[in-house]
């Protein structure tokens, strides 16, 4: 009635025939409106465990033989009753009128060994959980004795026969070893002289690896060199062209078709600004033959972006391209470099403009997300263009890999960005986003 399953054994009242009773819930809706009970016979488990000769016994939450093999031990405790225990069995006539008796007078509490009635036995148990059983298996320990007799005399009988064996096979082999011995001594005159042979060969063929090692040495300085000469050149062309801006915007005449001083005095800090930046850029793009651990900071994920928009700015305004930051208003602190972190900005704001040059949507939008998450800062850069296909995602930051018109582009962008990000302990990774256009994740830790 409380809304659960019972179980219990015991001897029946009326039939005095032992048995398992199980009783569930009856319910009308959400209420217990009966119970239902069945009585279950597990004699004949007994009956099985007694036709093979096993010794088994299993024994409810008091200790007390519920199922037995052996049927003079049904109904006896294995372990004394105390004076609860008896009075709670007699109130709920569970065994009928029968006495409680302990199975033996000296027994202790069932160890790997127990003693029964003067017979010694091995002792397993395992629990039956669900109704507070325990399961016992006995071994009587003469026929553990008879066993290990027999197998010991049957591993003697296959380690003989196995010795016979081998013996014959050593037999067999030393014959057969004999008959082919007198060809192995020309075989090894013959081995001797092909090895003396491939150890001149293998002498030349060292003298040129080191020849080759020392080449591949040099070229792949020149290598590095160019990488380092092409990444300057990309890493500068920002700069430069917002120079160009800033300059043309200079020379423009005013209303009375004069050169405005007040707005050249404006710009001068701006291109002051750029030519430092520029100088840093110099500086910071050595992380490609050093790490730059060393130059690391606190810095605010939030004024690196907007130093990267200020610079990005005028690209941006030419080609009609609105940029929507969506963020809290809190800062989000990252060990990393101040350049470095904005070229990455920059190199990805660029890729979303060049991206969306072909849109035909009226209103062309650049959105970055900025949110913390489980201890790290993630920037997501998203575009409304044409997105990537399967092979530009797959080689996407190689070296030199570029989907813009030859003169454009080096393909070296997100190539540094990605070692800048990495050497940030962060990540930077692409997809295509779920409507149109792509999406660049990049995933820092919280400072």
């Amino acid at each position: 009635m409380a809304g659960v399953n019972g179980y219990f054994f015991g001897i029946g009242a009326t039939t005095r025939l032992p048995g398992f009773f199980i009783s569930t819930p009856v319910r009308d809706k959400d209420n217990i409106v009966a119970v239902a009970t069945t009585k279950i016979d597990l004699r004949p488990i007994e009956k099985t465990w007694t036709d093979a000769g096993e010794v088994i016994v299993v024994t409810n939450g008091d200790g007390v033989v519920i199922l037995s093999s052996l049927n003079e031990w049904k109904y006896r405790a294995l372990l004394p009753l105390n004076t609860q225990q008896l009075q709670r069995i007699d109130n709920q006539k569970q065994f009928a009128d029968l006495a409680i008796r302990s199975l033996s007078d000296n027994l202790q509490v069932p160890d790997d060994e127990m003693e029964i009635n003067g017979i010694s036995y091995l002792h397993q148990s395992v629990e039956i959980n669900d109704v507070n059983w325990r399961m016992h298996y006995l071994t009587p320990t003469s026929d553990v004795t008879q066993l290990a007799i027999i197998t010991w005399a049957k591993i003697g009988s296959i380690t003989l026969g196995l010795i016979a064996t081998f013996l014959l096979l050593r037999l067999f082999q030393s014959r057969w070893r004999l008959a082919i011995s007198q060809n192995e001594s020309e075989e090894l005159r013959e081995l001797n002289k092909t090895l003396r042979t491939e150890i001149t060969h293998r002498q030349k063929a060292e003298d040129m690896l080191l020849v080759a090692q020392q080449g591949i040495k040099r070229s792949s300085k020149l290598a590095a060199m160019g990488q380092l000469s092409a990444s300057i050149i990309h890493e500068l062309g920002q700069p430069l062209s917002a120079m160009k801006t800033y300059i043309a915007s200079s020379q423009l005449p005013n209303e009375q078709n004069q050169i405005d001083i007040d707005h050249m005095q404006s710009i001068l800090p701006k291109l002051e600004g750029l030519v430092d930046r520029m100088a840093e850029i110099s500086q910071q793009l050595k992380f490609f033959t050093r790490s730059g651990e060393n130059e690391l900071s606190l810095i605010d994920i939030r004024h690196t972006l907007n130093q990267a928009l200020t610079i990005t700015q005028s690209d941006l305004e030419e080609e009609n391209v609105e940029i929507e930051v969506l963020c809290e208003d809190v800062t989000y602190l990252v060990m990393a470099g101040q350049v470095r972190m904005e070229q990455v900005f920059i190199n990805l704001i660029n890729n979303a403009r060049v991206a969306m040059t072909h849109c035909k949507t009226k209103k062309i939008t650049v959105r970055i997300d900025v949110k913390e998450e489980e201890g790290q800062v993630i920037v997501k850069v998203k575009d409304i263009g044409e997105g990537m296909s399967k092979d530009t995602l797959h080689a996407l930051f190689d070296p030199f890999y570029t989907t813009k018109p030859s003169g454009v582009s080096l393909g070296l962008g997100l190539t540094i960005s990605t070692n800048i990000i990495h050497e940030f302990h962060g990540s930077l990774t692409a997809m295509n986003n779920t409507g149109k256009g792509a999406c660049f994740i990049i995933t820092l830790p919280m400072a």
